[in-house]
Order: structure tokens, then C-alpha cells, then sequence
């Protein structure tokens, strides 16, 4: 039986057709709260086609309010020193906004914590399955991801997998994803590093899906995957293109 690392599962949500961009930038000094700024902001209506809202090491640890938990985030920068931490709804409900105040880390693994789970998220009833992270290498608009490991009670101590959530503004008829290994940024990616090819099918804006590809058959070496994705908007032919690379850390 063939092997096929890289799932695509798809969520359809009954969402409005918006997506949250995140606060303005006044809103960060008045929410402030210490280490990090965090809180429920007015909706901003905009409409990008396709947004990556989350890229984790597995599944986000469940939480409960009431339970005194800190919220832990585990991620590996490659070389790079600053980085954007920042939490948000993957279908906005209560317009709920985290970002880190720390903007630099030290090469290999750093660990953001005192994230509790009793403040805003449980204020909110803002629940994990829900709850998307994503850790960018560089500036706030950087293509350059950080995968994040997120838990309260106990670190992980291996990657099974990683999850990537997408976000629709617009709906599309079809599309196609590519992942090769290595870096690509700007340049097309070489053929010959191609790992692996999937398709999509129709998918309603406002709605998000998961993209999980399987830790293990990338190797125990570390290094830069790509992901390139074009999409076919409803109802005409445009093309929507979208990609990202992602540091596979094995080692924790």
C-alpha cells in the first residue's frame, strides 16, 4: 500500500465570509499584560484568499479553565534570531488576539510560557480545538515558519507530526499543493525535490482545513521544507498562489 505522508483533511465551517487580520496597532499597548499582549479586538472585515493561521508540532494540548494552566510554546529557530509569536481563533468568534512582546531567541529550541489559560482564552471560553499558533522567523509578514509546540502539562518529547491550517477568504473550485525539500522562497522549487503532490476540491469561503504531513518520513536530519499551493477561484480561472517553508527539528 502506498504511503501517503501527506494527509489533506478539510473542515467546512459555517463562518462569515471575513478574516481577521489581527488587531491595529493601538490595540497592543492597551492590552498588555506583561509578556505578551492578549484580548478580544474589534473585527477588522477583510478578505485574503488563502491565510495560514496555525503551523504546530502536533495537536495543541487540551485545556480547561478553572485548572490554573499555563500554556507553554516550544519552537526551533534556524540561525535567525527574531521571530513573531501570535495566537488567534481559527474561526472567529470572539475576535481573540496573543502575541508575544519577545521578538528575539537564541539559535535551536526557546520556550515562550506564562500564557494562563484562566485569563483571556478562558474569559473568552476560547477552546484548543480552535486555537491557532503560528510562529513566523523574521518579520510579521515573513514566509519563513517556526512549527510550535504548545502544551501546559508535560513537553513532548517527539514530533509525530505537523498540522498547517489554512483559512479561506474566497472559495475555490480546485487547487493543488506541492511540498519539496529545501528552501525556496522566491525561486521555483527544483522538480527533483519534489516529495509529494495532492489536490483539492471545492472549498467554501470562510472556511479552514488542515494539511498534516507525517514528521517521520522527513528524516532525522534537520533542515527547510516547502509548500506551494495554487488555487483555482470559483467561479473563474484566476489562479491563487500560495507558499511558505517550514524547519524540520527533529531532535527536541
Amino acid at each position: 500500500m502506498q504511503r501517503y505522508w501527506f494527509i489533506l483533511l478539510y473542515a467546512l465551517l459555517d463562518t462569515m465570509h471575513t478574516s481577521a487580520q489581527g488587531p491595529a496597532a493601538d490595540w497592543l499597548p492597551k492590552n498588555d499584560q506583561g509578556n505578551r499582549y492578549e484580548g478580544s479586538y474589534a473585527r477588522k472585515v477583510s478578505n485574503p484568499a488563502i491565510e495560514l493561521v496555525s503551523f504546530t508540532a502536533g495537536s495543541i494540548e487540551p485545556y480547561k479553565k478553572g485548572q490554573k494552566q499555563q500554556l507553554r510554546v516550544k519552537f526551533c529557530l534556524a540561525g535567525d534570531s527574531v521571530y513573531l509569536l501570535k495566537a488567534e481563533e481559527l474561526r472567529p468568534v470572539q475576535y481573540y488576539w496573543m502575541q508575544g512582546k519577545n521578538t528575539s531567541g537564541d539559535t535551536g529550541w526557546n520556550v515562550f510560557d506564562q500564557w494562563p489559560v484562566d485569563a483571556w482564552l478562558g474569559r473568552l471560553d476560547v477552546p484548543a480545538d480552535n486555537l491557532g499558533v503560528l510562529v513566523r522567523i523574521g518579520t510579521a509578514k515573513s514566509a519563513r515558519i517556526a512549527p510550535a509546540l504548545v502544551y501546559h502539562s508535560k513537553a513532548p518529547t517527539a514530533i509525530a507530526q505537523y498540522v498547517a491550517k489554512f483559512r479561506l477568504g474566497n472559495s475555490i473550485s480546485e487547487g493543488r499543493v506541492d511540498v519539496y525539500r529545501g528552501q525556496y522562497e522566491r525561486e521555483t522549487p527544483p522538480a527533483a525535490q519534489k516529495i509529494h503532490a495532492a489536490t483539492l476540491n471545492n472549498k467554501s469561503g470562510g472556511s479552514y482545513f488542515p494539511v498534516l504531513i507525517r514528521a517521520e518520513l522527513l528524516g532525522n536530519t534537520a533542515g527547510w521544507f516547502t509548500v506551494r499551493m495554487e488555487l483555482t477561484k470559483a467561479g473563474n480561472t484566476q489562479k491563487i498562489p500560495y507558499s511558505f517553508c517550514f524547519y524540520h527539528q527533529p531532535d527536541l
